[in-house]
């Protein structure tokens, strides 16, 4: 409605990046509408930190459906790089937990494009940021398992040991250390260091079982929740394609 994000525009330019996240898989018209319409609050001339914050969103948002789309391309290979091209220009204007969620959301997407040491360098400099004052416990987990992650396809094999275990003794400490965290620290640890000296087919195989193990584990309400931090599912499928 207009005349509520005329009155009311900080709540407006929230409630529209809410929507615009919600529609962005569901309903493209109001997708398109949303952000349409946050694209007119970034424009906002008289009123600099709303500006801000709606360019903010449109570029964060835009990250969060890459990296739930099912394939990148040339388009969304630019769209990232002008993500990170606004964050880098503007970080100064945003609070730590913004900052570092939309980081996060940019090393998932150079994690997809294959870019594992920018991916890399971006998880490095999260942590150099830490601790960040309000931050989720889930934030830290999972953006630490990507990281090990990114450990693994730079082939840096101790590294990704040492932060697996440590990340594992973090969640211990915190009482999350529930099904998911459990096989996919076990799968990091147990499995991938030993994946040079396997065959293609023998990789596959290791992510298919993985696959189907999520699929269990996933039909809890309360285990899939970790979806919304990285899509796991993505990443096995992109490995399966590659080795088969």
């Amino acid at each position: 409605d207009s005349d509520y994000f005329d009155d009311f525009p900080e709540a407006a330019i929230q409630i529209v990046y809410n929507l615009l996240n919600a529609a962005s898989f569901s309903n493209q018209t109001v997708y398109k509408n949303a952000i349409r319409r946050i694209r007119q609050a970034a424009g906002l001339k008289q009123n600099r930190r709303l500006r801000d914050d709606a360019n903010f969103y449109i570029h964060y948002s835009a990250l969060i459906h890459l990296n739930n789309s099912r394939g990148l391309n040339l388009t969304y290979e630019r769209k990232i790089k002008e993500a990170e091209s606004f964050i880098e220009n503007n970080k100064h204007k945003f609070p730590g937990i913004r900052l570092s969620n939309f980081y996060f959301d940019l090393a998932k997407s150079y994690f997809f494009l294959n870019d594992f040491e920018k991916a890399n360098d971006i998880l490095h400099g999260i942590y150099q940021n830490q601790p960040v004052k309000g931050q989720a416990i889930d934030f830290y987990v999972h953006s630490r398992l990507l990281y090990c992650l990114t450990c693994f396809e730079l082939n840096q094999v101790d590294l990704m040991i040492s932060a697996a275990k440590s990340v594992a003794e973090f969640m211990k400490r915190n009482l999350v250390y529930f099904n998911f965290e459990k096989r996919i620290i076990n799968f990091i640890v147990k499995d991938l260091p030993f994946f040079q000296s396997k065959s293609p087919e023998v990789k596959m195989k290791k992510f298919q079982k993985l696959k189907s193990e999520f699929d269990l584990i996933f039909d809890s309400p309360y285990e899939v929740q970790v979806l919304k931090y990285f899509n796991y599912y993505l990443w096995i499928e992109n490995k399966i394609a590659q080795y088969q």
